[in-house]
C-alpha cells in the first residue's frame, strides 16, 4: 500500500484572531471525502467548523484560500455558512508564487457555538501535484487578526496530511525479489526487476512478513541491485521493494527472505604453478566479495589432513611461495576470512617451484670484447624471437652509426658459448654450439664481417662449456669444458678453428660443490686463471694458470651466500683482474681487487644502482681507458646504463642501446648441475 511520506501533500493552515484577544475554544477543518489521487475537473470540500462556545467578545473578518505555487489556471471556489459568504477570486501573486483566493467574509458573536462553513475548489490542469493549500483569516479592514499577539504565534495547523495527489497512476510493484541466503558474510544482496518508468526503487528490510515490520527504506537503487551491508549475520530478513516517480510510490513488492552468513564459502578455482616462476610457485584463485582475506595452504599431500598450517595470508586473490624443497611437488588449499572465522578448505591443486637456470659448469658472468680493434668493447645482442644478431660498437655511452645486424646463425639449436679472440688478431671471435647435435662453429670477427668455420672440439653433449680465456699466454684465447657425469675439466687450446694438439685434461676439483665463477687474469702473467666457489660453505678458490698445469689456493673473498659473483675484469687498471660481487637482497655492489689469492686492502662498496630491477648484464672496457666498466639493464623498462669504473669510483650515464625486450645479452645459458661426486 501507498505510504503518506511518499505522496505530496496539502498543508492548510488557518490564522484565527479575536478583537478581544481570546483564542478560539477550537478549530477542525477536514475533506469530506477520502480521496487518493486527484484528477482534473475534481471538486474537493472542505469542512470548517469554529466554536466559540467559550469565548466572548465580536469576530469579523473572512478567509482566503492561498495555493503555492501559484495555480496558472482558473479554479472555483466556493463557500456556504459563517455568517455572510461572498466568495471571488482574488488575483493577488505573492513574490510570484502564491496565488489567492477570497474565500468569503463572515461576522460572528461569541458564545455561538457550532459555526460551520465550507470551502470548495475545483482541480483545473494548472495545478500541480505538490500544491499546497493554505487558508487564513483576516480581520474586516483587511489586516490580520491580531489582538497583542505575534501573527507566527497565530498559526495555527489544522490539516497537515491527507491521501490527496494529482497526476499519473502509481508504479506497479516490482517483480523478481530475491534476497541472498548466505552467499555473502558480509551483506544480503537484493535483486529486483525495474519497473518501467521508475525513476528510483526503495528496499525495505522486515523483521516479518507482515507490512507493519518494514518501517523505514534501507536504501535506495536505480540498478536492481542493493547489498544491504547493515544486516545482522545469521539474521533471516524479509525484503520488500517499491517503485517511486517524483510524486509517489508505488505499492510494496512480495516479500521474500535473505540472510549473510556467518562463514565465507569456500574459493574456488585455485591453480598453482607447475616450475613456470623462478624461485617460487604462484598460487591463484577466483576473486570472492565480502571477505577479509585468505590463508593459503601448502599441502605435503592430496588430503587437506596433511596442510597444517598456514604458511601465509592474502587480501587479493595470489600468493606466492618461495619456499619448499627444489622440484618437489605440493598440494595448495586456499580458506576464506571474514569477520574472524574462515571457510572450510578448497580444493587442492598441485604446483611446484621453479628454479633459474644454473650457470655450474659455465661461467655465470659475461665479458664484453672488442670486434672492430678500436680498443673499445661492443655489445652483442640476440632477438630471442628472430635469432637473429646485432652489435653496438660502443665509444663510452654512445651507439655508433656503423652499428647494425650481423649474419650469424639465426636457428635458436646454435646456441651462443661466448666470445674470444681465437686467432690473435686483436678482435673479438664468437662461438657457438648446436644444442642437438653437440657441433661447434666460430666466427672470426671483423667488425659485422665474418668467417665462420667448424671447430674440432668434442661433440659429447656430456662436455659442457666452462670458460673462455687464454690459459697458455699465446695470444689466443681457448675453450675450458667440465664433464657433467664426472665433474673433470679439458682445456682446447684454440688456433682459429683448430684445437692444438696439446689440449686435454686439467687437474681442477672434480667435486660437484666447486663451481665454476668465471676466468681472469689475476696475477698479470697474461694467461686466464681460473675462479671457483663451493656451493656449500661459500669458500672461493683460485686456480693460476699455466696452460693446463696449475697452482691453486683459497682467495679470502666473503664466504656469505647472499653476495654473488656479478663481474670479473680490472676495474681499477692495474693489469690484474677484480671480482664484483652483488648482494642478492640489498642488492649492494662490492669490488675485491685481486692480487693473485689475496684480496687488497682497497676493496669494498663501490655505489651502483642497488634496486634490483637493474641487473648485471656484463663488463667491458668501453671507453678504452685500460679499466673494465660495467653495463646494467632495467628488467622492466629495457633501459641501459654504463658506470665507468674508475677503482670503486663511478662516472655513469645511460646508453642509447635499444629497449625492445625481445633484444638481449647473448651468452651460455648454462649446463645442468654437475652431480654429486668425489
Amino acid at each position: 500500500m501507498m505510504t503518506n511520506k511518499a505522496l505530496p501533500k496539502i498543508v492548510i493552515l488557518l490564522l484565527l484572531g479575536f478583537l478581544s484577544g481570546a483564542d478560539a475554544s477550537s478549530v477542525n477543518l477536514v475533506p469530506t471525502t477520502a480521496v487518493s489521487r486527484l484528477d482534473d475537473g475534481d471538486i474537493i470540500a472542505f469542512d470548517l467548523t469554529i466554536d466559540f462556545s467559550d469565548e466572548e467578545g465580536t469576530l469579523g473578518g473572512g478567509l482566503d484560500i492561498v495555493f503555492d505555487p501559484a495555480a496558472l489556471g482558473l479554479v472555483n471556489v466556493t463557500g456556504a455558512g459563517l455568517g455572510d459568504p461572498a466568495f471571488g477570486r482574488n488575483p493577488d501573486v505573492l513574490d510570484g508564487l502564491l496565488q489567492s483566493w477570497a474565500v468569503g467574509d463572515f461576522n460572528a458573536v461569541g458564545s455561538a457555538p457550532g459555526l460551520v462553513g465550507s470551502v470548495r475548489f475545483e482541480v483545473l490542469p494548472a495545478m500541480g501535484p505538490k500544491t499546497v493549500v493554505r487558508v487564513s483569516g483576516t480581520n474586516g479592514i483587511g489586516g490580520p487578526w491580531v489582538s497583542g499577539r505575534d501573527f507566527v504565534t497565530l498559526l495555527t495547523p489544522v490539516y497537515n496530511q491527507t491521501d490527496l495527489v494529482r497526476g499519473e497512476p502509481p508504479p506497479a510493484a516490482p517483480s523478481g525479489v530475491n534476497a541472498s541466503d548466505g552467499t555473502f558474510p558480509d551483506r544480503v544482496r537484493v535483486t529486483f526487476n525495474l519497473v518501467d518508468g521508475a525513476t528510483i526503487h526503495r528496499i525495505f528490510r522486515c523483521l516479518t512478513t507482515e507490512l507493519k515490520s518494514c518501517g523505514s527504506p534501507v536504501g535506495l537503487s536505480k540498478t536492481g541491485v542493493f547489498d544491504d551491508r547493515e544486516a545482522v549475520p545469521g539474521t533471516v530478513y524479509f525484503y520488500r521493494v517499491h517503485a517511486c516517480i517524483p510524486a509517489m510510490c508505488g505499492p510494496l513488492s512480495v516479500a521474500d527472505a535473505g540472510h549473510s552468513s556467518t562463514i565465507p564459502a569456500a574459493p574456488t578455482g585455485v591453480t598453482a604453478s607447475d616450475g613456470a616462476f623462478e624461485l617460487k610457485t604462484v598460487v591463484s584463485w577466483d576473486a570472492m566479495e565480502g571477505v577479509n582475506g585468505f590463508r593459503v595452504f601448502r599441502c605435503s599431500g592430496p588430503d587437506s589432513g596433511t596442510c597444517g598450517t598456514a604458511i601465509g595470508f592474502s587480501t587479493s586473490n595470489h600468493f606466492d611461495d618461495p619456499d619448499g624443497v627444489a622440484d618437489k611437488i605440493y598440494w595448495y588449499r586456499v580458506k576464506a576470512c571474514a569477520a574472524g572465522q574462515c571457510s572450510v578448505f578448497s580444493e587442492a591443486d598441485e604446483g611446484y617451484r621453479g628454479e633459474p637456470e644454473q650457470d655450474v659448469a659455465s661461467t655465470p658472468v659475461n665479458r664484453f670484447i672488442s670486434f672492430d680493434d678500436d680498443g673499445k668493447d661492443d655489445v652483442l645482442l640476440r632477438n630471442s624471437e628472430t635469432g637473429r644478431w646485432l652489435i653496438n660498437f660502443m665509444n663510452w655511452r654512445n651507439v655508433r652509426p656503423n652499428s647494425g645486424i650481423t649474419p650469424l646463425f639465426a636457428n635458436p639449436d646454435w646456441e651462443m658459448m661466448g666470445t674470444g679472440d681465437f686467432n690473435g688478431d686483436g678482435r673479438g671471435d664468437v662461438v657457438l654450439r648446436n644444442s642437438i647435435g653437440g657441433g661447434w662453429w666460430i666466427y672470426l670477427m671483423n667488425g659485422r664481417l665474418r668467417e665462420g668455420g667448424a671447430a674440432s672440439i668434442t661433440r659429447n653433449l656430456d662436455w659442457v662449456l666452462a670458460g673462455i680465456d687464454d690459459f697458455d699466454g699465446d695470444g689466443k684465447d681457448d675453450v675450458l669444458l667440465r664433464n657433467l657425469v664426472n665433474g673433470q675439466w679439458q682445456i682446447n687450446f684454440m688456433d682459429s678453428w683448430v684445437v692444438r694438439d696439446n689440449s686435454g685434461r686439467t687437474p681442477l676439483f672434480t667435486s660437484a660443490v666447486w663451481e665454476m665463477n668465471g676466468t681472469g687474469d689475476f696475477n698479470d702473467d697474461s694467461r686466464g686463471d681460473v675462479l671457483l666457489r663451493n656451493r656449500t660453505t661459500g669458500a672461493w678458490w683460485i686456480y693460476l694458470m699455466n696452460g693446463r698445469a696449475r697452482t691453486g689456493g683459497a682467495a679470502p673473498i666473503t664466504r656469505n651466500s647472499d653476495w654473488m659473483i656479478a663481474g670479473i675484469d680490472d676495474f681499477d687498471g692495474d693489469g690484474k683482474d677484480d671480482v664484483l660481487l652483488r648482494h642478492t637482497v640489498t642488492g649492494l655492489w662490492q669490488i675485491n681487487f685481486m692480487d693473485s689469492w689475496s684480496v687488497r686492502d682497497s676493496s669494498g662498496l663501490t655505489p651502483l644502482f642497488t634496486n634490483l630491477n637493474w641487473e648485471m648484464q656484463g663488463s667491458g672496457d668501453f671507453n678504452d681507458s685500460g679499466r673494465g666498466d660495467v653495463l646494467l639493464r632495467n628488467r622492466n623498462t629495457g633501459r641501459w646504463w654504463i658506470f665507468l669504473m674508475n677503482g670503486r669510483v663511478v662516472n655513469s650515464g645511460t646508453t642509447k642501446i635499444t629497449m625492445d625486450l625481445a633484444w638481449k645479452v647473448s651468452r651460455f645459458k648454462g649446463a645442468p648441475q654437475v652431480p654429486p661426486g668425489d
